[in-house]
Order: structure tokens, then C-alpha cells, then sequence
């Protein structure tokens, strides 16, 4: 079979966000283009969709296997099995077959490489043997780096016990993980339980989840000026705050006057009202989304309804994102002076120290943009000449939203973590620019480290000797190898940096699992002879291999986790970690203070729990 292929030229603005499933001719297509029509391949193309921005297609692998292929744009962020001028392939799913990479590597390169992602988009959207009918969508076969259930330790796979990075509860929070409180007026329909994950409430609350993005251990936690209560100049969080009976009978009374506040406030501001959705109404089958149009109608006001679902939240600024960022790249043009836009690090003092170092070069910051989404920042987005990403794959669908079009230069250089990191940061952001705009990286880095190497070094002495502990699923390797699964921090690289050793336990359930886990985790250390690595396949296992394990300290996201205190084990996290130098000498000295208090090896024997997370009577623990 051959396909005639030309070239596009519509873009794919208009496809932007859409699900299109295609039919057979797409499927015909797809699988020319792989090089899947060769005689005696076993591989089938099942589905095939365009899924807002991106390609999809369910491929079957024969014996039962299934694997999801992606086909994106090709930008400096994107990795993949093949890649074009244009294109990128991936997988996701159960690892490919060698027969299946091969004909990718051998085909794919060529017949793809006369086509983009528009061309693709609009075969799909054209596709005749649809009739008018949605053809199948991709199967759900999820990578091992995303959460296979909507609250991972909800779910029944039977390894939850061993789940440490709390994937599903991020993929749920992504929303909670942004500061738009300056373009929206939020109802929230939820328990007051619910608003304990909210990073931009009113109040103080403890998280029961140490979310990457919360401030509480870096600079503590301080609600923004726009939530303050009363305050209605910026806007305000409002909630149905559900009880039980409300869960029982119904709560349609709370939601009707929670909509009508909301609507006056937001008439009153000018600005979207944002409905958000949670978990229980969904479960108990409200029918809140008629509510919500029935609303809409009535008012004539902007509205925006938001569901728990992590897809949901795919699109919710794409308004932003794209439709008035290119607006200010227009109104801009060129750009000649060395301005670069940050997008994806939050404006902490981290933030301001990287603002400072780069000034030094003579390199100035336009914006910083996500987590805060000020509409006044997207409105002078264009007066910049390139744009700087941090490393964050729960950020990547709003990356990508960034990218449309644009025609700003754009880079992801290593993340600026460590000291090495943050020099090589720098240097990558300078090299990006034009080179008549590169500045004298060497004497800014030296003015502004050298006043601190001292600290650094001396710090680097005191850690050495201390055992920081990270227990991961043998499907979760991507947290140890890949940094945008992990705010963009390189954990191993960063740690055998500052000079801890390691001990990784792995929840390992069979030989193969065991053999390729094992691989990926030896190939990121530097240092191998400090660390070690130990397997487990039972919570009992992986209990006694936390107990008996020399590490001071284990990385954990589950906030007052008896697993690691029953087991005589300070606790850390992602938020005890900061960017830039001066963050890494802030980030060594909290780490090395966390390994070396004395507290839970000295009570432990008080701490402990049963197998179900019950506490143990601590006379019994005496005996």
C-alpha cells in the first residue's frame, strides 16, 4: 500500500484541544507510516485519535500486550524512539518489541519525515471512513510514569503499600500546583477535607500530601493577598463545604447559593467564574454540571466548570496560554537586547537569587510565568527573545500550549539544582541567546559563588557518612532517571553531589522486573560504591527493610508516614529541596539537620504500627 503525502500548511491551531478519533483509512495510514504494512508483522494499529495537541494510537504487540504510540511536534524537550525535522515518537504502554523498534528505526524516519503534526491532524480530522461517526479512541494503556489509577493508593493493584511518590495524588492536584487566583473568582464544590491539598487557601492547613510545589518547608506558608478573607478587590475561594448528610441527601441548596455568590462576585470584578467539581460530589452522582449550564444560561457570564479528572485540566488556561500570548508576541516582534522569559520556576528566594546571578551576566528577566498565571505577565510575554523551561512533566500539557506557534526560541537546559546544575543552567541560558548577546558567564558565576564555596565544601564534609533512603516500585525507575517526574530535581545526581550516600528499596515482584529495574537504577550513579540497593515483594519485607536499613533519613510525599517513623526513620521530601547555588547550601544543611536528629531512632519503639497502620500499644513494644 502506498499513500501520496503534501505537504500542510493550516496549522494546527484549529485542532487545538479537540479529541478527533479516527477510522480505518487513518489506521491504514498510521501504520504505513510506522512501516507496521510490512508482510508478516504482527503488529496491528486498533485506534487511532488526535487528543488535543498530539497523535495517539493503540498498536497491539501480540500475546495480549498493548502499547500506546504518541506522536508529538518535535521541540528541544521531546524524547522518543524516532524523531523527524518535524515529529517525535514515543511509546507508552508495555515495552516494544525489538522487531517493532526496528521497523520504527528502519521506516518510520523516512515516511514520516516528509509529513508534520498538522498533516496529521488533518488526515484524522478528514478521515471518510468515519461518516460522521466517532471512530474508537486509543485504549487506556497507561507508561509506567503516570498513575494507573485516579488516587494511586486508592486503587487496588496490590503494591500500593510501597508507593512513596504519591503519582496519582500529583496527577489529581495538578490544578492546586498553579496560582491563578488572579484570573478567576473560584467555587469549589468539596468537604472542608478537600481544601487541606489547596496551596493557595486562606489558611495555613496541613497538607496530608508533601506536594513539590508547597512552600511550607522552603519559606513556610502564607495565604497570596487576593484570598485574604474579605478581601473582594482580587476575588475570593468560596465552598460548599459538604457534610455528611449533605453527602447523604443531596447538597443542590449549597451548590444554587454558592453559584449565585459566585456570579455576584464575579459580575462585580469582570472577571471568569471557575466551578470546580471534587471527588465526593462525583462519587455520590450529583448532577452538578446541569447545575452549572442552567447557571451559565441564567447569568450570561463567563464560566468555567472543572471536574477531578487529570484530563479535565488539560485545556483550562489555553485561553491564556495561547490565544492572548500570541497576541503579545505579535505586539512585540524583535526583541534585541538579552531577555529571557522563566516559565515553570516558582518566585521564591531561590527564584530571586537565579533573577540576580543571571543580572550579573547581564542577562535580564521579562517574566516569570506558572505557577503564577498574572494576566499582566502574558500581556508582556513577547517582549522577550527566549523563552527558559523548567523541567516538569505534570507542566508539559501547558508547555506545550506555550510553544504554538511561537516564535520565540525556547530551551529546557539541565535544571538548576546543585552546583553544578545551576553553573550549567547558566551557561546553557547564555549560549541560547544570539551571540552577540552572550555575556561573561565565568566572572558572574565567580562574583556571585565565591563568597560561599567555603560554606559549600564544609557542608559537603558533614554530609559525608549520612544514608538518605528512597523505596520506589520497580516500574518507577523515571523518578531516579528522569527529573521532569520529579520537579525537575535530578534526585540521585543532586544527593551524591552534596555527598550522602544512598540505600534504594525496590519493590521488585518478579526476576525480569528485578533485572531491568536494577539496570536503570546503576546507570545513574556516579558513585556506585556508596550506595546500595536492595530488593523487596511484601509490605512485611519492605517494613523490616526500612527497620533494619542503615539510613537516616527516607524520601517520602505522604505526609506523617508511619511506614518510615515506625521504623526509627526521619522523614524528607521534594519540599526540603531548593534551586540554585544558594539553595543547594540551604538544601545540604536542612538535609544533613534532618538526618541527624535524634527523635524518632531515639522513641521509635513508640511509633510502631501493624501491617493495616494501626498503633501498636506501647506497652506491648516494652516486653
Amino acid at each position: 500500500m502506498t499513500h501520496s503525502i503534501t505537504s500542510s500548511t493550516g496549522g494546527t491551531r484549529k485542532y487545538e484541544g479537540k479529541v478527533i478519533a479516527g477510522g480505518a483509512e487513518t489506521r491504514r495510514l498510521l501504520s504505513w507510516l510506522m512501516g507496521l504494512d510490512a508482510p508478516g508483522t504482527p503488529f496491528i494499529v486498533k485506534a487511532v485519535a488526535w487528543i488535543e495537541n498530539e497523535v495517539k494510537a493503540t498498536v497491539s504487540l501480540g500475546k495480549g500486550r498493548e502499547g500506546t504510540i504518541r506522536i508529538q511536534q518535535r521541540t528541544e524537550q521531546t524524547q522518543g524512539v524516532v524523531k523527524t525535522e518535524n515529529l517525535c515518537v514515543s511509546h507508552t504502554g508495555d515495552q516494544l518489541p525489538q522487531q517493532f523498534v526496528r521497523l520504527l528505526e528502519t521506516v518510520a524516519p523516512k515516511r514520516l519525515g516528509r509529513v508534520d503534526i498538522s498533516y496529521l491532524a488533518q488526515k484524522i480530522a478528514a478521515d471518510p471512513d468515519l461518516s460522521g461517526k466517532s471512530g474508537p479512541l486509543p485504549g487506556a494503556a497507561e507508561h509506567e510514569n503516570r498513575p494507573r489509577f485516579l488516587l494511586d493508593t486508592w486503587g487496588n493493584e496490590g503494591n500500593a503499600f510501597a508507593d512513596f511518590f504519591a503519582g496519582g495524588e500529583l496527577a489529581r492536584g495538578q490544578l492546586d500546583s498553579l496560582d491563578p487566583t488572579g484570573l478567576f473568582v473560584f467555587v469549589q464544590h468539596s468537604d472542608a477535607e478537600c481544601n487541606f491539598v489547596n496551596p493557595h487557601g486562606i489558611a495555613p492547613i496541613v497538607s496530608l500530601v508533601n506536594y513539590p510545589w508547597d512552600e511550607r518547608m522552603r519559606s513556610g506558608r502564607k495565604p497570596p493577598p487576593s484570598l485574604l478573607m474579605g478581601d473582594e478587590s482580587q476575588g475570593q475561594m468560596l465552598s460548599t463545604d459538604l457534610n455528611e448528610q449533605d453527602v447523604i441527601m443531596g447538597s443542590t441548596e449549597k451548590v444554587a447559593r454558592a453559584l449565585k455568590k459566585g456570579v455576584e462576585i464575579s459580575q462585580k470584578l469582570g472577571k471568569t467564574l471557575f466551578f470546580s467539581n471534587t471527588c465526593v460530589p462525583t462519587v455520590t452522582g450529583e448532577d452538578v454540571e446541569s447545575m452549572v449550564k442552567h447557571c451559565q444560561a441564567g447569568c450570561n457570564c463567563p464560566l468555567f466548570y472543572l471536574t477531578v479528572t487529570p484530563r479535565s485540566m488539560t485545556n483550562v488556561f489555553r485561553d491564556v496560554l495561547v490565544t492572548k500570548r500570541l497576541a503579545s508576541e505579535e505586539t512585540f516582534g524583535n526583541v534585541d537586547s538579552p531577555r529571557i522569559n522563566l516559565l515553570g520556576m516558582a518566585e521564591n528566594s531561590s527564584h530571586a537569587e537565579l533573577v540576580e546571578l543571571l543580572e550579573l551576566a547581564g542577562i535580564q528577566v521579562n517574566i516569570s510565568l506558572l505557577p503564577n498565571l498574572e494576566i499582566s505577565r502574558v500581556h508582556n510575554f513577547g517582549n522577550a527573545n527566549l523563552n527558559v523551561f523548567q523541567l516538569n512533566s505534570t507542566w508539559q500539557h501547558m508547555y506545550d500550549q506555550l510553544l504554538i506557534d511561537t516564535k520565540m526560541r525556547s530551551i529546557t537546559p539541565p535544571p538548576p539544582f546543585g552546583v553544578e546544575g545551576s553553573r550549567e543552567w547558566l551557561s546553557a541560558v547564555s549560549q541560547a541567546l544570539p551571540q552577540s548577546m552572550e555575556r561573561d558567564i565565568e566572572g558572574a558565576w565567580q562574583k556571585f559563588w565565591s563568597p560561599w564555596d567555603a560554606q559549600w565544601q564544609e557542608a559537603k564534609t558533614q554530609a559525608q557518612g549520612l544514608r538518605l533512603g528512597l523505596v520506589l516500585r520497580a516500574r518507577e525507575t523515571h523518578y531516579l532517571t528522569r527529573p521532569e517526574h520529579t520537579w525537575g530535581i535530578p534526585l540521585v545526581q543532586l544527593l551524591e553531589e552534596m555527598g550522602f550516600s544512598l540505600d534504594l528499596l525496590v519493590l521488585m515482584e518478579n526476576r525480569d522486573q528485578a533485572a531491568k529495574a536494577s539496570r536503570e537504577i546503576q546507570t545513574t550513579f556516579r558513585f556506585p560504591e556508596r550506595h546500595t540497593l536492595k530488593g523487596f515483594n511484601s509490605l512485611e519485607m519492605m517494613l523490616d527493610r526500612i527497620r533494619t536499613s542503615e539510613t537516616n533519613a527516607i524520601l517520602t510525599y505522604h505526609f506523617f508516614d508511619w511506614r518510615i517513623t515506625q521504623g526509627s526513620k526521619n522523614l524528607f521530601s521534594l519540599q526540603h529541596i531548593e534551586a540554585g547555588p544558594l539553595g543547594a547550601l540551604r538544601t545540604i544543611k536542612r538535609l544533613t539537620n534532618i538526618s541527624t536528629t535524634p527523635f524518632f531512632k531515639k522513641y521509635g519503639s513508640y511509633l510502631k504500627r501493624d501491617n493495616e497502620g494501626f498503633r501498636v500499644n506501647p506497652q506491648e513494644n516494652r516486653s
